[in-house]
């Protein structure tokens, strides 16, 4: 039979047990490992000073706000009426904010000025060669730009240039293989070929040629990007010297003279680069411009 008790008991139990622990005290806010107890933020009004105060100017070592503002007024030459609608902002009157409106208008646009346009690039370009050796720099070594030619007649441009690369003995005997009937336009004669670990190297280096001469605009910085019509890479062994030479044409307002000594510098650099296992003393002989036709003048080198 289950235990009975009185009622009384029951009820005095439950109010004994809810007044102890309506009086037992909040447990303690725990204290952090590495310190006191962070309390607990509270909000802040919209309309606070921390809020609408400015945020910190963080200014580098040594600055002179006081010179940099009067270098600032002597530049943009500042008058006293300027210079006193700029400085009250809180005055929005109609005179003051008109001021300052034509401020802002003058250093954008001598800003702007002194950007050089691309409207007027023509004429600056011509006067600045007319009096700079160089088409590239202002007579002051400055303004890098990349020539216009827009207003040049497009006719047939040609250049050849010629690099070398010198064989040590080793690689000589690593590579030499004779094989006949080689030599375009030759009579029947006997063609030096190098065939390495890679593969055939002056073939190789024909195919890099051609690659590096049509990526000259993007490798030479002020170079225009032109439609090649011809790109030719020949490469003959003669004793233990190759001789690589690079001729391209084009139909252009420029020349095309950098594209034949990119073409002859890259497969120069190939070869360089496929016979490299068997040794280093490999040298890369003089590269030149051979010949050029077309655009102010032709050229041919003597030697």
């Amino acid at each position: 039979m289950a235990d009975s008790y009185p009622a009384s008991s029951r009820e005095d139990g439950a109010s004994s047990s809810s007044s102890s622990s309506s009086s037992r005290p909040p447990p303690p806010t725990p204290t952090p490992a590495w310190g006191t107890p962070t309390p607990t933020p509270t909000p802040r009004s919209m309309s606070s000073d921390a809020f609408s105060a400015p945020p910190p100017r963080f200014l580098p070592p040594g600055w002179d706000a006081e010179g940099a503002g009067m270098e600032r007024e002597a530049l943009y030459g500042f008058t006293d009426e300027e210079r006193d609608a700029w400085t009250n902002r809180d005055n929005d009157n109609t005179t003051t904010t008109a001021t300052r409106r034509r401020i802002t208008t003058r250093i954008i646009d001598e800003e702007a000025d002194d950007a050089a346009p691309m409207s007027s690039s023509s004429s600056s370009s011509s006067s600045s060669s007319s009096s700079s050796p160089f088409s590239h720099l202002s007579p002051h070594g400055e303004g890098v730009r990349m020539v216009d030619v827009g207003d040049k007649v497009p006719s047939r441009r040609i250049a050849m240039a010629r690099s070398c690369v010198v064989f040590p003995p080793e690689v000589m005997s690593a590579f030499r293989v004779r094989t006949g009937n080689g030599i375009e336009g030759g009579g029947g004669g006997m063609e030096e070929i190098m065939i390495g670990p890679k593969g055939p190297i002056f073939e190789i280096a024909k195919i890099a040629g051609i690659m590096g001469a049509k990526k000259t605009s993007a490798l030479i910085p002020l170079c225009h990007p032109l439609p090649l019509d011809v790109v030719n890479v020949n490469i003959r062994l003669v004793n233990n010297v190759a001789i690589i030479e690079c001729e391209c044409g084009v139909t252009h307002t420029t020349g095309v003279e950098m594209e034949a000594l990119t073409g002859a510098s890259v497969a120069a650099l190939t070869i360089y680069d496929m016979v490299k296992a068997v040794s280093h003393d490999v040298e890369i002989g003089r590269t030149v411009l051979v010949r050029k036709s077309g655009g102010k003048s032709d050229f041919v080198r003597d030697d």
